[in-house]
């Protein structure tokens, strides 16, 4: 069976209610190609599937993850921009407090966006050892 098989019979038993099964389609197919889009997909929706905290931070992690570092660099950029522009509103609003939240915000942002993918392959290379 081909990788892009594993995959689609993996979304067919996570739409069936079949978990475990599902999951081992994503182990084959994230073996043979862990950077396979289809693959982190189907395992992130498995993640998903059992918890909804867990599922938001695997879809997060793994949209970054797809991200090329380019990418990456434009994200943090943009994202730079816009906490900049609100810090600049805030603090001509006279609202300090709120100025400081937004800059850690967008540090931690910024400091997550770069760890994420790394924290995720590590996560998906443990669960497939497992």
């Amino acid at each position: 069976m081909s990788l892009d098989a594993h995959v689609v019979a993996g979304l067919v038993d996570l739409v069936r209610g079949d978990v475990a099964h599902a999951e081992q389609h994503a182990r084959f197919a994230l073996r043979q190609h862990a950077d396979d889009a289809g693959a982190i997909e189907l395992w992130t929706a498995i993640q998903a599937r059992r918890s909804w905290l867990r599922g938001a931070w695997w879809r997060l992690s793994a949209w970054l993850a797809l991200r090329s570092e380019r990418g990456q660099l434009a994200l943090l950029i943009g994202s730079f921009v816009v906490a900049r522009v609100a810090m600049i509103l805030a603090g001509a609003a006279g609202l300090v407090a709120l100025e400081r939240l937004l800059y850690w915000v967008w540090l931690v942002g910024c400091a997550y966006t770069w760890l994420a993918p790394h924290l995720y392959r590590r996560m998906v290379a443990d669960a497939l050892e497992s």
